[in-house]
């Protein structure tokens, strides 16, 4: 079994160093995302990509965050998200969206706790819209003293093919720092 990032080191996710290091308002600008779109940030932690999300989608757009750990959900909570902000509790298995909500999905440093990835994505695939977007970023398979064990990483081309199995099409892997890579993909 996959560890899971334990909750009671939230302040990791929210460091000021990470978000010079990832810049997730240009990365979400890089996916494709504007204003009035659908976000549905999975696994979205306290909120580091769904709160600059609702700033980019507007008012007429609207960003899920979706967890399936409450204390993730109550770190964003605690900060006083916009009303384009929709939180829900989740499971792996069961997304609570419905059909083709999303404009895009994003997937950010979760997908490697995924017990049964296959399965994950075609669910992922069901909440996104036809010719939606998802965007999977991840650690890259190298030894450093942060991140998943070595052993729980996945590479990139691994992603892609998992991404391609579920239906989606046009895998593109990116690199997004030398830990970090991106792969996205299309409905």
């Amino acid at each position: 079994m996959a560890h899971k990032f334990n909750p009671d080191h939230i302040s990791k996710l929210l460091n000021p160093e990470r978000v010079k290091e990832v810049e997730p308002l240009g990365l979400l600008g890089s996916i494709g995302l504007n204003a009035g779109d659908r976000l549905v940030d999975i696994g979205c932690g306290p909120g580091f990509f769904t709160l600059p999300a609702s700033v980019i989608v507007g008012a007429e757009g609207m960003v899920y965050g979706l967890d399936t750990e409450p204390k993730m959900l109550e770190a964003i909570k605690s900060q006083n998200p916009p009303g384009n902000v929709i939180l829900m509790e989740s499971t792996e298995r069961l997304l609570p969206i419905e059909d083709e909500t999303a404009t895009h999905a994003l997937l950010a440093y979760m997908f490697h706790e995924v017990e049964e990835p296959f399965e994950f994505l075609v669910e992922v695939r069901r909440v996104v819209r036809p010719w939606g977007k998802v965007a999977v970023i991840d650690w890259d398979v190298i030894e450093e003293d942060r991140g998943p064990p070595l052993s729980e990483r996945l590479e990139p081309v691994t992603v892609a093919e998992y991404l391609f199995e579920a239906g989606f099409t046009d895998p593109e892997i990116t690199r997004l720092n030398p830990s970090h890579y991106m792969v996205t993909a299309e409905k």
